[in-house]
């Protein structure tokens, strides 16, 4: 009887339940530290060069116009990263995409630390917003999906203020390193290649299906299409399902759900409503 009432009231048979001191939640734990970790490495190495730039000017003799290209050229890249790797992520999963990427942050530091001419600083910024643009999508969604208690809007609030605070960090770091600090248009960056090799590691601990959907590319978008609603959900998981006029079930007469959307993809999302291209 004792038996029958503790399976029915869903307590662990007696010797199988978890060992002493262990919590299954602490993998989860260090994958998400290990993803923020790993975003504000990225994001504050990728800012160093900005109090650098009026040395660049000085040595290397650049233009105000070869300076706004820099900037051009960098943000160019982060663009064709995330056109690139965000459907790259959904089949290959964030593990793989986030290692190549944050060793491309590391190669994009290196090209500039050993920058002679302004070809280098041009190659070291695109590598750099290569990086950027294939990591930062895996990275914010992971922590999403890695959040120990599941609370998707705290680790949506923890990527946004990671985010802007090492964009504000890594001018500073550079140029504190550039004024006190001997090598001063080398050391940041050697500094940073140092921080993004426990980044690396973490990103390579993650799980390999992590990130991975299955599919090779996103629906289609046009103008005449089928709405799928999908209501945002604060707090509480989402049942929502898309439905389009053509789906009514024969028998029942009731919309028959075209797209259920998983229950794992509801708290604290910002949702809108979307259009997807419906196969016939």
């Amino acid at each position: 009887m004792t038996d029958h009432a503790q399976r029915d009231r869903g307590a662990p048979a007696a010797g199988g339940g978890q060992p002493p001191g262990q919590s299954p939640a602490r993998p989860g734990r260090l994958r998400f530290a290990g993803l923020g970790y790993a975003l504000a490495v990225l994001l504050t190495g990728t800012n160093l060069a900005t109090p650098l730039y009026a040395s660049y000017e000085h040595v290397f003799r650049l233009s105000p116009l070869d300076v706004t290209l820099l900037v051009a050229v960098y943000a160019a890249a982060v663009v064709v990263a995330l056109l690139i790797c965000g459907p790259l992520s959904d089949t290959a999963g964030y593990r793989p995409v986030l290692v190549a990427g944050l060793a491309a942050a590391a190669c994009g530091s290196a090209l500039l630390a050993a920058a002679t001419g302004p070809g280098w600083l041009f190659a070291g910024r695109a590598v750099q917003g290569l990086a950027v643009g294939t990591c930062s999508g895996a990275l914010t969604a992971g922590l999403v999906l890695t959040e120990p208690r599941g609370r998707r809007a705290r680790a949506s609030f923890l990527a946004a203020t990671l985010t802007t605070a090492a964009c504000g960090f890594g001018p500073v770091l550079a140029g504190a390193l550039a004024q006190y600090a001997p090598a001063p248009r080398t050391l940041s960056y050697l500094v940073e290649i140092g921080l993004l090799v426990p980044a690396a590691g973490a990103a390579a601990l993650l799980p390999g299906s992590l990130g991975r959907t299955g599919q090779r590319g996103r629906p289609a978008v046009t103008a005449a299409t089928s709405a799928a609603t999908i209501p945002a959900a604060a707090g509480r998981a989402s049942s929502a399902t898309a439905t389009s006029p053509r789906s009514t079930s024969r028998d029942t007469g009731r919309a028959r759900p075209l797209c259920p959307v998983p229950r794992s993809a509801g708290s604290g999302l910002a949702c809108r409503p979307i259009a997807v291209t419906l196969s016939s």
